[in-house]
């Protein structure tokens, strides 16, 4: 699915309410015209094995991605402050962390995947806390999975992409450090998004967005979408 800058765009999932019925508007907002939607962003459970896992109340926005795809750059900049740390060696976060955006609203920021360095005790640990993570999703959360933007998608990022979306969760790919990308560059990978999701049968769109911490592109219209996801019933 692409989003078009000149021109709003509908969501096309089929599965609920709140996808049908919101507009997204196009990016690069003016600074005037630029959201101020308050996200509180305090921390309300860390997870480092399963059984401390919370299944959550609310609704709930997951941000997964492999480790130096920058997710906690952009989380931070998503919420305008520094609540996940940066670490200059990647695979640093170990653990699923809940945060309360609002009352009716929590944002996971779940471990990176696929950092070799890291013992392969650690990879399996991390794989069954990962697994028994989504167990723990209720349908209707939503999954953002962060992605370089100057890589295609790998095999298992297709296979959690299909999973989830058989499993009714919505799945939206975030394209990190988009302002690393010429026009060319950038057209380029458009046309793969475009294309992806129908060599490989999902049963959904794949809805996807460019963003950058560094630039702020993007930023402002996933702060968006996480205020209207989080105030639908």
């Amino acid at each position: 699915m692409l989003w078009d800058a000149e021109r709003p765009l509908i969501f096309t999932f089929p599965r609920r309410a709140w996808e049908r019925d919101i507009i997204w508007r196009p990016l690069n907002l003016s600074p005037s015209r630029k959201s101020r939607i308050p996200l509180q962003a305090q921390l309300k459970a860390t997870a480092f094995r399963s059984d401390q896992l919370l299944k959550p109340e609310t609704r709930a926005a997951v941000f997964l991605g492999r480790s130096n795809v920058g997710k906690s750059s952009f989380i931070n900049a998503l919420c305008k402050k520094e609540i996940a740390k940066v670490a200059k060696t990647p695979g640093k976060t170990r653990s699923v962390n809940y945060y309360a955006l609002s009352d009716r609203l929590t944002l996971v920021d779940v471990p990176g995947y696929g950092y070799a360095k890291r013992s392969f005790a650690e990879r399996e640990s991390w794989q069954k806390l990962l697994e028994d993570f989504f167990d723990s999703l209720v349908e209707g959360a939503l999954v953002y999975l962060l992605v370089d933007s100057k890589r295609e998608l790998e095999e298992e990022e297709l296979q959690l992409v299909d999973s989830l979306q058989q499993r009714n969760i919505s799945v939206q790919l975030l394209m990190t450090k988009a302002d690393r990308l010429n026009q060319s560059e950038r057209s380029v990978r458009m046309n793969y998004l475009k294309n992806i999701g129908k060599k490989i049968n999902l049963l959904a769109p794949l809805a996807y967005c460019f963003v950058s911490a560094r630039t702020g592109e993007g930023v402002d219209f996933v702060r968006r979408q996480l205020f209207h996801y989080g105030q639908k019933d």
